[in-house]
């Protein structure tokens, strides 16, 4: 092995190290999150394991978030998180993800992007003046990341034209994680997380586990 080599691989890990350096890492504890639910629907059950950072997501036929706001508004240009699944999942087709039927993920990550402050109507849903009570910079269009589907399959929700989803690159690692990242062609420019594992429209239940959640 070179020198010239070894310097090259250790400016590179150098690097590396640099940009996690710079990344948004965030609490996954419950307690340091915003659990919201959503009328007549059943809660899922959000825990934490601290000594392995573990945030795990129990599903029962049900759907409810946690939200993290930011102090300031962040240039978000990459996302990187793991997972693991186990039970009865919710559908990855396309056609399935486009209906309210079928709009259950195993896990999203959603970006609260920065824009106008809403302008609720009197019948507007209470958990939604919750989030807008909650963040600290307004927001008007939600970014979700989802895993599971195909890679590069896109949609808007079947309940508002302000969310919109993506499909996120994921790779198998250790023990059954998987490893999703997706990189923005231009920075976003975000005023919170929001978190889900949901199965309430499909009927469904099963588990989701949480790690390593970053942003850049």
């Amino acid at each position: 092995m070179t020198a010239k080599f070894v310097a090259f691989v250790l400016a590179l890990t150098t690097m590396f190290k640099m940009v996690d350096l710079f990344a948004i890492e965030l609490s996954l504890d419950p307690k340091d999150c915003h659990h919201i639910d959503f009328e007549d629907i059943k809660a899922t059950e959000y825990t934490y394991d601290k000594q392995n950072k573990v945030l795990s997501a129990k599903v029962n036929q049900s759907s409810s978030i946690l939200v993290i706001p930011f102090k300031s508004i962040e240039s978000i240009k990459q996302v990187h998180f793991e997972w693991k699944a186990s039970g009865k999942l919710p559908s990855v087709e396309l056609a399935k993800l486009k209906e309210k039927e079928g709009d259950d993920a195993v896990l999203r990550v959603g970006l609260l992007l920065h824009g106008e402050p809403p302008m609720f109507s009197f019948t507007a849903p209470a958990w939604l003046k919750k989030v807008s009570n909650i963040l600290k910079h307004p927001s008007d269009k939600l970014l979700y990341l989802v895993a599971g589907p195909k890679q590069g399959l896109s949609w808007t929700s079947p309940y508002s034209d302000t969310i919109e989803q993506i499909a996120v690159a994921t790779k198998p690692g250790k023990d059954l994680w998987q490893l999703s990242e997706h990189a923005f062609k231009d920075p976003m420019k975000a005023v919170g997380v929001w978190i889900i594992a949901d199965g309430d429209n499909s009927k469904v239940s099963f588990q989701t586990d949480l790690k390593n959640l970053k942003l850049n």
